[in-house]
């Protein structure tokens, strides 16, 4: 290397040599160390990452196993060890898989009661096709009577099924005091030749929500509403209002009132307190059904009115 040096009177001028063969053979030598520490590491680095996720992801493949033993049907659910942190989503999938069961199994269960109700009305018609002392105007009575049951039935059926699945479904939300008023209106139509009055008492400020369809709370409140009006002299009544974390309606009537020894019997299908009334005695059966798939009550009673006092509490959320 060359160093020129200058001050102003003389210049010198100083060159220094050297031999860099042994400075070039230790810089080598250590990035040829270097390089196998640095390969060495990586190896182990990903060995490690290997490992890591190997051993991390265990957990998935153990419930992957359990997902495929219950697909295969070895497993009616998904069972095994898990890390805690897979606790809630092995909680979920359960639920899913026994909502997903209780809904087939119940779908099975009402096709076969269909099923077994639509035989009665078959069997009577195809009973008066044969019975050759029938009259046409008895036969399109006949018929007419049967297609009315039948339909009642299936609509009964397709409700519970309907609600079944409703029930569990927290985005449905229905308000409640405006399919009453519309319900009211309809009966007043419907018995219109009957002059009832019909009232809504004490209607609340805050609106409560159904949760749930608005089919099913029509049902609900239609039956008791159409059950009410059928017995009452003049006067019918309707209320609802918030119950602890939940909803009440009541339906009382100032008609000849249910004997208590006949409570429990009302609440079940076919059973008409007047055997010379016109139905098929489902109305009150259809509401148990449905109150009771979702979760809520009906109780029966004496009304003030001297009737009957239908009361029927519901899940519900208030609106914010």
């Amino acid at each position: 290397k060359s160093l020129s040096i200058d001050d102003g009177k003389t210049k010198f001028l100083l060159t220094v040599a050297s031999d860099t063969k042994e400075l070039d053979k230790a810089i080598l030598a250590f990035q040829s160390s270097i390089q196998g520490y640095l390969l060495i590491l990586a190896i182990v680095l990903l060995a490690i990452l290997f490992l890591q996720i190997t051993f991390g992801l265990s957990p998935l493949a153990a419930l992957k196993k359990a997902l495929h033993r219950f697909h295969i049907g070895e497993a009616d659910r998904v069972n095994g060890i898990f890390p805690v942190e897979f606790n809630p989503l092995v909680v979920e999938l359960n639920a899913v898989i026994e909502k997903n069961s209780s809904i087939v199994t119940r779908a099975k269960t009402q096709a076969g009661n269909l099923a077994h109700a639509m035989k009665t009305p078959i069997a009577v018609i195809s009973n008066a096709l044969e019975d050759k002392n029938i009259s046409d105007k008895s036969f399109k009575a006949l018929v007419k009577e049967q297609i009315s049951n039948a339909k009642e039935q299936i609509d009964w059926n397709l409700a519970k099924a309907r609600a079944a699945t409703a029930s569990k479904n927290p985005r449905l939300k229905t308000p409640v005091l405006p399919v009453i008023e519309s319900i009211v209106v309809v009966m007043h139509k419907v018995y219109a030749e009957n002059a009832l009055k019909i009232e809504i008492q004490n209607p609340t400020a805050s609106p409560s929500i159904f949760n749930g369809e608005e089919h099913d709370l029509q049902e609900i409140v239609g039956n008791i509403l159409d059950n009410a009006c059928k017995w009452a002299k003049t006067r019918v009544e309707i209320s609802e209002a918030p119950y602890m974390d939940g909803l009440q309606i009541i339906v009382e009537d100032d008609g000849l009132g249910v004997n208590p020894a006949d409570y429990d019997k009302v609440l079940k299908r076919g059973f008409r307190v007047d055997e010379l009334t016109q139905g098929s005695g489902l109305g009150l059966a259809i509401v148990n059904d449905l109150v009771a798939l979702y979760d809520g009550s009906i109780e029966l009673g004496l009304s003030s009115l001297g009737g009957l006092r239908v009361q029927v509490r519901l899940g519900v959320s208030k609106q914010p």
